[in-house]
């Protein structure tokens, strides 16, 4: 599906200063996109980089020439992407971009650029490594970073990108046009959250991994309404499918939108069509906001590439305990 309409409608300001740029052939060398969780940061920066090496912008990408279809189908050389979202950038492989990219354009269009999505989620080793990469750029190459959270993005690598913060559409809005394109209301509510683009919630939806997390995290719910033993069952389940690291984080990610309701339960849900389970939970478990702050914890430490039994299991002990 083409991404062009959220742009134009969503990130006006983003259009404009970015149309304004091609057209008058002033683009800088390095841009940080910075987004709330849920703003489509990668599908941005992809959607721009396309917008640069296109044949026909008009005025940014048209998404189906021959090179804005090669992007997609990532068989175009001069275009690499590097996703923090699935897994921690490392120094070798900023070194692998670097040893590319120094090298001239394979595309007759002479002109590269590269994505690294989700900067945070660098080593340090990985990050002084663009760092020395931005500070030396060729007149050729552009880079386009992302960010969750720029406070955790080296102020020497901010230093040296021109920042582009991405709006937020109104939830409601976005669950709407989402159930408009099929989804339904339970998963428009789920995924809203951390999609707030329409089609992105509908391919999330519609990917292998979605019902997996979603049955998984329903099933720790279900158990703790249950006692320990239905919960600690939920988490050895869930333990049999839950296993990369982008299936981990949306299963935390909806666990904790779950306790995120149950804590704010006096004062209105973000999950209507599962009320009676956020009902409850809320008269199960007497200190929902500690429970909230132990799953975020946990959360964090996906990026460490621990054990994700032992991670869901810990998980559920800690839900159980009074």
């Amino acid at each position: 599906m083409s991404f062009a309409p959220y742009i134009y409608s969503r990130q006006k300001v983003l259009t404009k200063m970015w149309s304004s740029a091609i057209r008058e052939n002033r683009l800088g060398h390095a841009y940080l996109l910075v987004g709330e969780e849920g703003a489509p940061l990668k599908e941005t920066a992809v959607f721009l980089a396309k917008s640069i090496l296109c044949d026909n912008p008009s005025p940014l990408a048209d998404e189906s020439c021959h090179i804005c279809t090669r992007i997609d189908s990532g068989s175009y050389p001069d275009f690499i992407l590097l996703d923090g979202a699935d897994e921690t950038v490392k120094k070798e492989q900023v070194e692998g971009l670097e040893s590319l990219f120094s090298q001239t354009a394979l595309e007759k269009k002479g002109i590269m650029v590269y994505v690294i999505n989700l900067v945070e989620n660098m080593t340090e080793k990985a990050a002084n490594a663009i760092l020395k990469f931005l500070e030396e750029p060729s007149s050729d190459t552009y880079a386009i970073l992302t960010t969750q959270n720029q406070t955790k993005v080296l102020p020497t690598i901010a230093s040296r990108c021109q920042i582009y913060h991405l709006r937020l559409a109104p939830r409601d809005e976005v669950i709407a046009e989402a159930i408009k394109l099929g989804v339904s209301q339970e998963d428009a509510e789920l995924l809203s959250p951390f999609c707030n683009e329409p089609k992105l919630i509908l391919d999330t939806a519609s990917s292998p991994r979605y019902p997996k997390a979603k049955e998984a995290s329903l099933n720790l719910m279900a158990g703790l309404l249950k006692g320990k033993g239905a919960t600690r069952f939920a988490a050895e389940t869930a333990s049999l499918t839950i296993k990369d690291k982008p299936a981990l984080r949306l299963y935390f990610d909806l666990v904790c939108l779950f306790l995120l309701d149950v804590n704010a339960h006096s004062g209105g849900r973000s999950l209507p069509s599962y009320g009676k389970i956020v009902d409850g939970l809320a008269k199960k478990i007497k200190n929902p906001q500690e429970k909230l702050l132990q799953a975020m914890t946990m959360r964090q430490e996906i990026e460490t590439n621990v054990n994700a039994g032992l991670l869901l299991t810990h998980l559920a002990s800690e839900l159980c305990k009074e």
